[in-house]
C-alpha cells in the first residue's frame, strides 16, 4: 500500500508568511503611536512630580511641557491643547488628541488617545 504524504504546500507557507508580515507592519505602525502615548504619560507624571511645576502658573506649566515635549520629541499635543486642572492640591494634566495610521492605499485607522496622570 503507497503511503499519501502530507503536509504544507509551497504556496501555503508563501501565503502564511504573507500574513504574519502584515500583521507584523501593521503592528509597527500603531505600536509607534501607543509608544508616544506612554511617552506623554510619562511627560504627564513628571511634571505632576515636580515641585517647581506642581506651584506653577498655568502659562508656566505649558511653557514647561513645550520643553520636554522638544526632548521628548512629542509632536502630536502642543502645550496650547493641554487640558490643567488642580485636585486636591495636585497638578492634573490631561490632553485629547487622535493619530491618524494610513493602512492600506486610501484605508487608515483612526487612533484616539486621552493622556492624563490622573488617578483612574
Amino acid at each position: 500500500m503507497k503511503a499519501k504524504q502530507t503536509g504544507a504546500s509551497c504556496v501555503l507557507c508563501i501565503v502564511l508568511t504573507l500574513v504574519v508580515l502584515a500583521f507584523a507592519v501593521g503592528g509597527l505602525r500603531i505600536g509607534q503611536a501607543y509608544i508616544q502615548n506612554a511617552e506623554i504619560n510619562s511627560v504627564f507624571k513628571a511634571m505632576a512630580s515636580d515641585a517647581e511645576t506642581a506651584n506653577a502658573s498655568n502659562a508656566e506649566v505649558r511653557a514647561a511641557f513645550g520643553r520636554r515635549a522638544v526632548v521628548a520629541d512629542i509632536k502630536v499635543v502642543k502645550p496650547e491643547e493641554l487640558e490643567i486642572s488642580r485636585e486636591e492640591g495636585k497638578l492634573v494634566l490631561s490632553a485629547e488628541y487622535s493619530v491618524k495610521v494610513p493602512v492600506i492605499s486610501n484605508a487608515s485607522l483612526i487612533l484616539e488617545f486621552n493622556p492624563s496622570n490622573a488617578d483612574r
